[in-house]
């Protein structure tokens, strides 16, 4: 169940062959250095806490081998939400190295 009534989201990145290489979650509070200053970056210093996207490549321990993340959402129905990657998320996706980026719309 969502926490505060938000949305669960969820990043999953894969390798070239479907394989999981890390899974995260969105959090309404914890943040990480990283995301703060990528939020700065992209011009949103508010949005602090921590993404699904960001801690799903923060957690990637073979970053280098990811290629895709689908990111996921869902009302508390279970209803598939959209969950297009912010700005903030874009940018560490890029920086990332990842390719391909799919999502609940």
């Amino acid at each position: 169940m969502p926490s505060h009534n938000h949305p669960s989201m969820t990043a999953i990145i894969y390798d070239k062959r479907g394989r999981i290489l890390s899974i995260g979650k969105n959090s309404y509070i914890k943040t990480h250095p990283y995301q703060k200053k990528l939020a700065c970056k992209c011009g949103f210093p508010d949005r602090i806490f921590m993404h699904a996207e960001i801690q799903a490549i923060l957690k990637c321990k073979n970053i280098d081998k990811a290629y895709r993340i689908f990111v996921s959402r869902y009302s508390s129905d279970g209803k598939p939400k959209n969950a297009k990657p912010c700005p903030i998320c874009t940018e560490a996706i890029k920086l990332a190295g990842i390719q391909h980026i799919t999502y609940t719309i």
